[in-house]
């Protein structure tokens, strides 16, 4: 399934996080994410991953906002809206969001990008201790023709969630994309389906055509024609390997040439 491709089969380049920390503001620009966002003041900034920005009160602390890109394969990009709440519905199956079968999640649409967010609450590895956390996605497709899912999640013990929430919203609300974007987020296969969409439909009424040419002729192959027999019942140009009219099933009439 295409919703499937973006939280397991996105793949992100194994190389060094490159980011400038500004200790004063508590900015973060990402070179390699292509990204910005503001630290709170005061808290921890992790860029020692290869692939992700881990923001959070302290070192070792459950409170913390994490930084990802993921890039979604060649051949299942989204190119529709349909494609499009199939992709973040399956995700939020993933990470467990609640989600009814036919319910649609929210999103908005934009024509250079696509925004979802929602939180939930969930449970530690440990199975006991509670958690909270907030999703916030955006999906935008580059100028080298990639499509990117830039995915924060924020998360904290569902007991001081709401204590920390400010926090949270004020990071993931100075996120933004420095990477140069196309100007449609969805995904267009360009000019070729179409051009054997057009291929398929003109081969489909060369074929039509003559057949309906053989079937009305009197010598439906030119040289060809004593392989072939006509139903003398509806008309139709049969093979002389077939004994029977392939339309009606009259049997074929043989003349036999008379002695002389």
């Amino acid at each position: 399934m295409r919703y499937l491709l973006i939280f397991l089969v996105a793949i992100m380049a194994a190389a060094p996080v490159a980011a400038q920390i500004d200790d004063n503001a508590g900015n973060i620009f990402s070179d390699k994410l292509s990204c910005f966002l503001a630290a709170p003041p005061g808290w921890f900034v992790d860029t020692s991953r290869t692939d992700e920005i881990i923001i959070s009160e302290s070192p070792q602390s459950p409170i913390f906002i994490s930084v990802k890109r993921y890039f979604i394969e060649d051949g299942n990009q989204i190119s529709s809206e349909d494609d499009l709440r199939q992709a973040i519905a399956g995700l939020y199956r993933k990470m467990g969001v609640p989600l009814a079968i036919d319910s649609v999640p929210k999103y908005q649409l934009d024509l250079n990008k696509a925004h979802f967010e929602t939180d939930f609450a969930t449970l530690a590895i440990d199975g006991r201790t509670k958690l909270r956390r907030y999703v916030s996605g955006t999906i935008v497709c580059l100028t080298d023709g990639r499509q990117a899912l830039y995915l924060l999640i924020a998360e904290a013990p569902s007991d001081i969630y709401y204590h920390v929430f400010p926090s949270f919203l004020m990071s993931i609300r100075s996120f933004h994309i420095t990477a140069t974007t196309a100007p449609k987020v969805l995904f267009s296969a360009g000019i070729f389906k179409y051009f054997l969409v057009g291929l398929l439909i003109i081969l489909m009424i060369f074929f039509f055509t003559r057949n309906r040419r053989v079937q009305k002729s009197f010598n439906p192959l030119g040289a060809d024609s004593h392989n072939f027999w006509r139903c003398a019942s509806c008309g139709r140009v049969n093979h002389n390997d077939v004994h029977f009219c392939n339309r009606c099933g009259a049997a074929r009439v043989v003349i036999n040439a008379p002695n002389k």
